[in-house]
C-alpha cells in the first residue's frame, strides 16, 4: 500500500516536471523570465499524469533569480503553481508547486514523509 501510494504521489510531479521542463537560456532577451512566462496557464492532458484524473492546468508562475554563494547558493528557478484536476467533480482540486531550474540536467529527486 505504501508503494502504491508513493507511485500516486509521484507520477503527477514527474509528469509536470517533464511538461514544464525550461530548456537552458541565455541572454536579456531569453532569460529565465521569458521561458517561465511561457508555462502560465499551461494546460496538462489527462493521459499525461498517468492518473485517474481529469488532466490540470498551471494557475501561476514566477521567476526567482539566483541566490546566496558557496554552500548556501541557489540558482535561478521558476516557481511554478499547478492544479491536478480529479475525475469526481466534486473532490477538491489537487495544488502542487514545483521548483523546476533554468539549468536542468533531467534528473528528479522527490522526498516523503515518514511512516504512513
Amino acid at each position: 500500500m505504501r508503494s502504491t501510494l508513493l507511485r500516486a504521489l509521484t507520477a503527477p510531479v514527474v509528469a509536470v516536471l517533464a511538461l514544464v521542463s525550461l530548456p537552458a537560456t541565455s541572454g536579456a532577451a531569453t532569460g529565465p523570465t521569458a521561458g517561465c512566462e511561457e508555462l502560465a496557464d499551461l494546460a496538462i492532458a489527462a493521459d499525461a499524469l498517468g492518473l485517474p484524473a481529469s488532466g490540470g492546468r498551471v494557475t501561476g508562475t514566477k521567476s526567482v533569480p539566483a541566490s546566496g554563494a558557496g554552500a548556501e547558493a541557489i540558482g535561478a528557478y521558476c516557481q511554478v503553481d499547478a492544479e491536478l484536476l480529479p475525475v469526481d467533480p466534486e473532490a477538491p482540486n489537487i495544488e502542487m508547486r514545483v521548483a523546476l531550474p533554468v539549468e536542468w540536467n533531467g534528473r528528479a529527486m522527490m522526498f516523503g514523509w515518514g511512516r504512513l
